[in-house]
């Protein structure tokens, strides 16, 4: 298994981040389109995160096993400026076929790190309530509960809950943490 962390547009990555997409949504993966995206649809996505990693504002993490791209994942810093030290995992995806080998967990490691390296002080991510895999993962990995917003996740007539993650990084030095003093 290898990670890559892409920084340009290349056919071959926009075909597997489709076929990965595509395949995910099919089997129910939740990973924010609610129907198999289009080739369009994921051309789209993955412009807007190569645009942030060019401007320093997030990165795309890759995996790949003997070649072949089943897995990626993204992190985005916070546009607000009051909240650029923390940055959101977004669509953490594994193909449907290699689920299980412990790849979501290493691209989500992998996105903890790269964020970190950047800067970012926290991390932060929405998961859908019924995705309990995905929400023991990311607490073996040190994510904490925020939020719950029950019923928000529309998926056709169906309603799911919001569960809100979040997760510390390092901090600079001098950093004074004051809560809601």
């Amino acid at each position: 298994m290898d990670l890559a962390w892409p920084t340009g547009h290349t056919d071959d990555l926009a075909a597997a981040v489709h076929r990965v997409a595509r395949d995910a949504t099919a089997a129910g993966g939740a990973i924010g389109w609610v129907a198999p995206p289009t080739r369009e649809e994921t051309d789209q996505w993955l412009a807007g995160v190569l645009a942030a990693v060019a401007d320093r504002d997030g990165a795309l993490c890759t995996a790949s096993v003997d070649g072949e791209l089943i897995g990626f994942g993204t992190w985005r810093r916070d546009p607000e400026l009051v909240f650029r030290y923390r940055a959101e995992l977004v669509k953490v995806t594994v193909h449907p076929s290699a689920q299980g080998r412990g790849l979501g967990r290493l691209i989500t490691a992998g996105l903890i790190a790269g964020a970190c390296s950047a800067g970012m002080e926290q991390v932060h991510m929405r998961v859908r309530g019924n995705n309990t895999r995905a929400i023991e993962l990311y607490r073996s990995l040190g994510f904490t509960e925020y939020g719950r917003m029950p019923n928000s996740i529309a998926v056709g007539r169906d309603r799911f809950d919001a569960v809100w993650l979040y997760r510390e990084l390092e901090r600079p030095h001098g950093i004074r943490l004051r809560g809601s003093a």
